[in-house]
C-alpha cells in the first residue's frame, strides 16, 4: 500500500507500545509500505524498539483517531535525527479504545492506605502525592516508600471534565513498585482500581479522551 495516501511526511504520529503511546513523526516514506519516523522519546530518553517487533502507529484526522500495525524493520539517520524504519503490515482502521491506555497527567493525588477488618476497610494512614499517568483501570504516581504488591489504598483526586470538577474516590491494589534510580527520587506506584462503577468508568473514558485529544492539538502548535 501507499504510505502518501494517509499520512504526509512531517505529520505527528503516536507510537503505541505495550499500551503507552509516545510522540513521533513522519521523516520520510516509499510507495512499499514503508515509512520511517523519528525516534520515539520519554523524558527526553530514547524509547527502546526491538528490532522486528510489532507497534501500532496512531495518527489523528476531524473525524477521529486511526492506527495501524507495523513491524520495526532498521533504524537509520539523517542529518543528526535518529529514525525507525517500520513496515506498515495492514489498513489503517478508526482507533480501537483500550482501558489500560494511559495518558500523562499530573495532579495532586491522595493516597490513603487502608487494612481489612471484618471485611471493612478503615484507615491507616495517607500521603500526599502527585499523579503520573492515568488509564481507565488504573495511575501511576509518586510515593515517599515502598509498598508490597497486593498493598490496598484509596486513591482521591479530581479530574477536569467539560468545565466541571469530578471527584473520584477510588479502592485500588498496588500492581507495580518501582525503586529510585537516584538519591532524592520518590517511589514509583502502578496501582489498579477495583470495583469501579460503569458511571465511573464512563466519566474515565471520556476524560481520557478529552486528553488525549488536547496533548495532540498542543504537539500541532
Amino acid at each position: 500500500m501507499d504510505p502518501s495516501k494517509f499520512l504526509k511526511i512531517g505529520e505527528r504520529i503516536d507510537i503505541e507500545i505495550e499500551g503507552r503511546q509516545y510522540k513521533s513523526d513522519v521523516q520520510d516514506m516509499d510507495r512499499k509500505d514503508n515509512i520511517s519516523v523519528s525516534q520515539p522519546m520519554q523524558r527526553q530518553a530514547p524509547v527502546f524498539i526491538a528490532p522486528h517487533s510489532e507497534v501500532k502507529v496512531v495518527f489523528y484526522r476531524p473525524n477521529g483517531m486511526f492506527e495501524f500495525i507495523a513491524r520495526a524493520i532498521g533504524t537509520a539517520e539523517h542529518e543528526s535525527i535518529r529514525m525507525i524504519r517500520l513496515k506498515i503490515l495492514e489498513e489503517p482502521q478508526k482507533y480501537q479504545r483500550r482501558m489500560s491506555f494511559r495518558v500523562p497527567l499530573r495532579i495532586p493525588v491522595t493516597a490513603v492506605i487502608t487494612s481489612e477488618l471484618n471485611h471493612t476497610a478503615r484507615t491507616v494512614y495517607s500521603f500526599q502525592s502527585q499523579s503520573i499517568d492515568l488509564s481507565e483501570s488504573g495511575m501511576g504516581l509518586y510515593a515517599p516508600q515502598s509498598y508490597p504488591l497486593g498493598a490496598r489504598m484509596r486513591i482521591e483526586y479530581a479530574i477536569a471534565y467539560e468545565g466541571a470538577q469530578e471527584r473520584l474516590s477510588l479502592m485500588s491494589d498496588v500492581a507495580r513498585c518501582t525503586w529510585p534510580q537516584k538519591i532524592g527520587e520518590q517511589f514509583v506506584l502502578g496501582v489498579k482500581f477495583s470495583n469501579v462503577s460503569e458511571k465511573t468508568q464512563r466519566l474515565l473514558s471520556k476524560y481520557i479522551i478529552q486528553e488525549q485529544i488536547k496533548e495532540r492539538r498542543r504537539g500541532l502548535r
